[in-house]
């Protein structure tokens, strides 16, 4: 039969303090598994998802089921992939499913008391199996991704051998460490001109792209925040040696000038905006031209604000690479003109 409705005692400040951990480890669990089948089958049936939308919704079920005597309820992709094998396609998939579970528990429970629990785990399996898809490995072999074939088949193994829900917790504490990682080392492009052309591109990707003598065009494209400062300002103290590299088996010309491409810098924070008032004061002893091209708005009122503009000097901020190479080879450019009037 069904549970009695009842409020539940709020239990004593120890007691509380004991179910801290669990209660959030099952909330991270819950949520976690809850989004990764909502977004495989959004995918699979082309709609959108939004994570805020099924927090709420997660969180207003468990609230109302508490008082229900109700386990902590979440979405299980085993039973989403039943529904849908079934010929599911809305909430109404899930409200008839719950009115024929209401009906067994009130009425049948007596029939399944002897039923093996190998034959509902057969069924859960056998439409799991369904949802592998041997196409993403073969893409991503084919693609040479083979950190991306180690990182699945690390998940796939742990998840396997440890159970679903460490699993869980390893593969998130996995992707943090990567995403960490990613943002910490910033990836820096060397750009290069295209011959007969006003186009610039990596050098490493495009050896036919030439570098312009004299002058470093760097393209930057993470944040930058305190924690990959440091790699950033260790590029900076090699570029005199990047400029004598670029040189090779030429007359070595001195570096008169620094490019940053910052159309790809969603974001600075003031660890990053004093390292480039060093590095401007430092550039300017040692007269060297430091330039910026479509520096993003929200970058640009920071650097409004920090003085760093006007230290640098407002006509060193361009809308192309190519305004910037010509004002640093004395041709005719056309500047920003609006950097003081977005304060």
């Amino acid at each position: 039969g069904l549970p009695p409705i009842s409020i539940p005692d709020i239990p004593d400040w120890d007691t509380i303090v004991k179910l801290i951990p669990s209660a959030a480890y099952i909330s991270i669990i819950g949520f976690i598994q809850s989004i990764v089948v909502a977004k495989e089958f959004a995918n699979r049936l082309g709609y959108p998802v939004y994570g805020n939308q099924e927090l709420l919704a997660i969180g207003v079920t468990n609230v109302i089921s508490s008082n229900l005597s109700c386990m902590p309820s979440y979405a299980g992709l085993g039973r989403s992939q039943m529904g849908a094998m079934m010929g599911g396609k809305s909430q109404i998939t899930g409200l008839v499913c719950g009115i024929v579970i209401l009906f067994v528990v009130c009425f049948l429970t007596p029939i399944f008391e002897y039923l093996p629990m190998a034959v509902p785990a057969a069924i859960v399996l056998e439409a799991v199996v369904g949802l592998l898809d041997v196409s993403d490995f073969w893409l991503l072999w084919k693609m040479k991704c083979y950190f991306d074939i180690f990182t699945m088949a690390f998940a796939c193994l742990v998840t396997i051998f440890l159970g679903a829900e460490l699993g869980i917790l390893l593969n998130l504490g996995l992707s943090v460490f990567l995403v960490i990682r990613h943002t910490t080392m910033p990836h820096i492009s060397i750009l290069g001109r295209i011959p007969d052309s006003d186009r610039y591109k990596d050098i490493k990707e495009f050896p036919m792209a030439q570098p312009i003598p004299g002058t470093v065009i760097i393209r930057i494209e993470e944040p930058i925040y305190f924690a990959n400062i440091g790699q950033i300002r260790d590029l900076f103290q090699q570029i005199e040696k990047i400029v004598l590299a670029s040189n090779e088996g030429k007359v070595a010309e001195p570096l008169k000038a620094i490019i940053i491409d910052a159309r790809s810098i969603p974001s600075i924070d003031s660890s990053a905006i004093k390292l480039l008032r060093d590095l401007a004061q430092t550039f300017s002893q040692k007269k060297i031209k430091l330039c910026f091209v479509r520096l993003q708005d929200n970058n640009k009122k920071k650097m409004l604000r920090s003085g760093i503009i006007e230290k640098i000097g407002s006509e060193k901020f361009f809308s192309s690479i190519k305004d910037a190479v010509s004002f640093i080879e004395g041709k005719s450019y056309a500047s920003f003109s609006t950097y003081r009037d977005i304060m």
